[in-house]
């Protein structure tokens, strides 16, 4: 299995990091996929350990971190959705993931060192019947979510 993130420095040598992920809605309902260009390229939620790892972060901390360096986002209404574990990786004890909304008034701005393209899809969208790694579990956790 691929890994989410490669880290070999001291400080962090030998620890366990969080996945952080966030379905991203706007004022329609639509949610936010990103095209990943690195490790496993293709359609995802904004997702990685980002900041949490680097800076010790919590996951509720990290998630508005993760949003804004993937799509430039500033991100409110955050909730969380599911705590997936992941026992098969040496640097990923687990995938924490969130339910906000995006702040009305901007634009997405990709990060290009990471994402190639964007999209806001309904939750019949195709692409969320593909998604990478623990995300398929993360959207049947969010439509579960909105049927509460």
């Amino acid at each position: 299995m691929e890994k989410f993130v490669q880290i070999k420095d001291k400080e962090t040598e030998n620890k366990k990091f969080k996945v952080i992920a966030a379905v991203v809605r706007n004022d329609e309902g639509k949610i936010l996929l990103v095209y990943r260009i690195k490790r496993n390229p293709g359609w995802a939620f904004p997702s990685g350990t980002g900041a949490s790892a680097k800076f010790g972060q919590t996951p509720e901390e990290g998630v508005y971190d993760e949003v804004k360096v993937d799509t430039g986002l500033n991100i409110e209404d955050v909730k969380p959705l599911v705590r997936i574990p992941i026992s098969d990786d040496k640097l990923v004890d687990e995938t924490v993931a969130f339910s906000c909304k995006a702040k009305t008034t901007e634009e997405v701005r990709m990060n290009p060192k990471y994402v190639g393209d964007y999209a806001w899809v309904d939750l019949d969208d195709p692409r969320l019947d593909d998604l990478p790694f623990d995300q398929p579990k993360i959207i049947a956790a969010y439509r579960e979510y909105l049927r509460q």
